[in-house]
């Protein structure tokens, strides 16, 4: 579809609608020649912090959602044509209508709220974390988990932390939303391509908080619970998450999934090494 043709159909497309929007906007800048990922992620980062700082100049501690996307997607389009915006021709950014930035429908902006956190700006706490979710994903059964355990760690009992079967205890002031959803979920879905299909990360909530996370086997795979392998990933990828907390406890607030990845380069990086002296 040429440029000519993608401006015709623009009004077919929910300007508030970030994922159609920005699909929108990559398909214009392929067809135009302007499409570089390198570039389109340096730009969006641009993008982000200029908004971040207007919204910040404004004495703005919060934000909605809605509005902040929209602001990145319009000032990135503006970047991205900069050079023959300078001569007047670049294409007018096609959604007049801005969404206010009192438009919570989407709830609050996380992605402004990590860039205070990364300038060491206040954070307005008590007002902006929103309930946690209920996890939409099965739940490794109880059972299941228990049997495993007992294979692998016998009676080794729980504590104060380890509260069940590869379940651990979550501090009540844990930022699950940054640490282990992300914007848009980007966090969890991150995570979910980095560990065994075998394998799931599940949460519990009490009173719109992250209660607990729960390591096993998906239920989708029940039927491969008893290999000795698949047990053995529930157990790789729960020391992993242990480990997680364990590090975030410490003060460095990195994501369960860059914990994850960094945890498999590190593995994948010591292959150089391997000898197959046989």
């Amino acid at each position: 579809m040429s440029t000519a043709a993608l401006t015709s159909a623009v009004s077919e497309v929910d300007s508030f609608d970030e994922d159609d929007r920005w699909a929108w906007i990559v398909d214009y800048l392929k067809e135009d020649g302007r499409y570089f990922e390198d570039k389109l992620h340096e730009t969006y980062k641009e993008s982000t912090d200029r908004v971040a700082k207007r919204v910040h100049d404004q004495g703005a501690t919060q934000v909605g959602h809605l509005f902040f996307e929209f602001m990145v997607d319009e000032t990135f389009w503006t970047l991205a044509f900069q050079d023959v915006g300078r001569l007047g021709n670049a294409p007018n950014w096609p959604w007049p209508e801005r969404p206010t930035h009192r438009d919570m429908s989407q709830g609050l902006s996380l992605r402004y709220r990590q860039w205070r956190i990364d300038n060491n700006l206040s954070i307005d706490t008590a007002e902006f974390i929103a309930p946690v979710p209920l996890c939409t994903i099965a739940q490794p059964s109880l059972a299941k988990r228990q049997e495993i355990w007992e294979d692998i760690y016998g009676d080794k009992p729980y504590n104060e932390v380890v509260v069940g079967p590869f379940e651990l205890g979550l501090p009540r002031d844990l930022d699950f939303h940054h640490l282990a959803l992300g914007e848009g979920n980007e966090v969890y879905d991150k995570l979910r391509g980095l560990i065994s299909p075998a394998t799931a990360l599940t949460w519990t909530t009490v009173d719109g908080k992250a209660a607990s996370l729960i390591v096993g086997v998906d239920p989708k795979y029940e039927a491969c619970n008893h290999y000795p392998y698949v047990r053995m990933e529930v157990r790789r990828l729960w020391l992993q998450i242990c480990l997680w907390l364990k590090t975030v406890k410490q003060g460095n607030k990195v994501t369960v999934a860059d914990h994850l990845a960094n945890a498999v380069n590190s593995e994948r990086s010591l292959a150089r090494f391997d000898t197959f002296d046989v």
